[in-house]
Formats: structure tokens, C-alpha cells, sequence
């Protein structure tokens, strides 16, 4: 594999984790929430690296060409989180 195509495949995570811990550190919030559509299994998988949690499944609640899809539904609290980018929010907030 590439260099270029491993980042690539980091740069979901990435994202996913920096809003996380950008929602917990600056917005004081106790859990997130996130709706995936259940085809979107890679979806899935990044969030369950994070340490997203399954809530729930709405069983074929997503119409799509005429197939019905689940509505997986994961959250994550705030004490669950692994801090990745925490230091880069603290030298924001002393500027």
C-alpha cells in the first residue's frame, strides 16, 4: 500500500476523532451521537476504533434503489474517549 492511499485511510479517523474530542473539550458535551446507514460497514468500523458504542438499529428504516437498509445508531461519552489531539486544543485555549 502507498503511503498516499494509508493517509487517505487515516483522514476519516482522524476527522471523526478531532470533532470528538473538540465537542468534549470545548463544548462540555457528555455523549455524541452519530446515524450510519448499515451498508456503510467502513463507516461502522471507524467509529467502533474510536470507541463508539452500538445504541441501536432502526431495521430497514432507509430506502435505497428499491432495497431497504438499517439505520445503525452508536454513541460515545465522554469518559470513553481516548484523547489524541488534547494538546493541540490546550495551546489554543492559552492564545
Amino acid at each position: 500500500m502507498s503511503a498516499s492511499i494509508g493517509a487517505k485511510a487515516l483522514a476519516p479517523r482522524r476527522r471523526v476523532s478531532f470533532a470528538s474530542e473538540y465537542g468534549f473539550f470545548f463544548r462540555s458535551l457528555h455523549s455524541i451521537k452519530v446515524e450510519v446507514n448499515g451498508y456503510n460497514r467502513r463507516a461502522i468500523r471507524v467509529y467502533e476504533r474510536l470507541g463508539f458504542k452500538l445504541v441501536g438499529r432502526l431495521r430497514e428504516a432507509i430506502v435505497m434503489n428499491g432495497t431497504r437498509y438499517d439505520r445503525v445508531i452508536m454513541d460515545l461519552l465522554r469518559h470513553e474517549l481516548t484523547l489524541e489531539h488534547i494538546a493541540r486544543f490546550q495551546s489554543l485555549e492559552s492564545t
